[in-house]
Parts: C-alpha cells; structure tokens; sequence
C-alpha cells in the first residue's frame, strides 16, 4: 500500500474517533441536579415531571425513572431555557402502590442491573444505592394529595 493510502486511511480513523469522542461528551460531561418539580393527574396517568439544572442528552436511549422497586420508561423529554424537562407517565394503580418517602433515581438508559439493584435495595430498605450508567438522584418521592379521580368504568 502507498504511503500516502496509508496516511488517508489513519486520517479517516482519527476522524471518526474524534467524532465519536465529540458526540458522547455531552452525556460525559453532565453533572445536572435533577429536582422533582410537577405532579399531577391525566386520566388514567400520574405526571411526575422532573426539572434539570442543565439539558441532558437527548439521544437514542430513554431516561428511566426509578422510585422503589418500580422503573418507569414512559417519558417526553423537552428542552427550554438551558434546563431539561422530564415528564414520566406513571399507571395509576403502580403510583397508588409506591411508598411514600422511596428514593427517586434519574437514569439514561435502561438497564437489567439497575432495575435488579433498585428492587433489591428497595426490598432490604438500604438507602444506598448503586446504580452503573449516567444517573442522577432526584430526592425522595412524595404521595402528594393531588385528586386522585376514579378511572370510568364501562357500565353497559
């Protein structure tokens, strides 16, 4: 191969890892406080949403709730004024089940591990928590006493 076919080559591939490197610093590089800001009901849903002091990536995995030994994976995800929004959809009998007080974790991407960890340290009542993956504490889940309303029944 000619030396200069082979300096074209490395360039191509110093290229491409730059590029790589560049486009995953945004989540690298993240040290955003996440705070629990909304909760509200929508038909049959509870809206948890949660505010960053920083956007977060917005890329091709979810951001996941965790409150106990639940995750939540159903999201919309809108960036305004230099901070993120989240906001999970949670089914109304699983927010009915959570205990009050339970820890809240942010986490980008779902995980077999981190969903393992959380009911593990939810069933032994360990406060600690040891999730792998970009993650963001987001305090503690508070039953709020937002009107809860019955889910119509069908009575035909």
């Amino acid at each position: 191969m000619p030396l200069a076919s082979i300096k074209k080559y490395q360039l191509s591939i110093t290229t491409c890892l730059l590029q790589v490197i560049i486009a995953c610093s945004p989540i690298l590089a993240q040290n955003a406080t996440v705070t629990y800001s909304d909760i509200k009901q929508a038909n049959d849903f509870v809206e948890i949403t949660l505010t960053t002091s920083e956007p977060l990536y917005d890329g091709a995995r979810r951001y996941v709730l965790h409150i106990a030994d639940q995750h939540f994976m159903k999201s919309k995800h809108k960036i305004v004024a230099g901070k993120s929004t989240l906001t999970f959809y949670l089914p109304l009998s699983d927010y009915q089940k959570l205990p009050n007080k339970a820890p809240m974790i942010l986490a980008y991407g779902y995980s077999k591990s981190n969903v393992d960890v959380s009911t593990e340290k939810s069933k032994t009542g360990s406060s600690t928590r040891e999730f792998s993956g970009k993650h963001w504490p987001a305090g503690f889940f508070k039953k709020t006493s937002i009107k809860i309303n019955p889910i119509p029944t069908n009575n035909n």
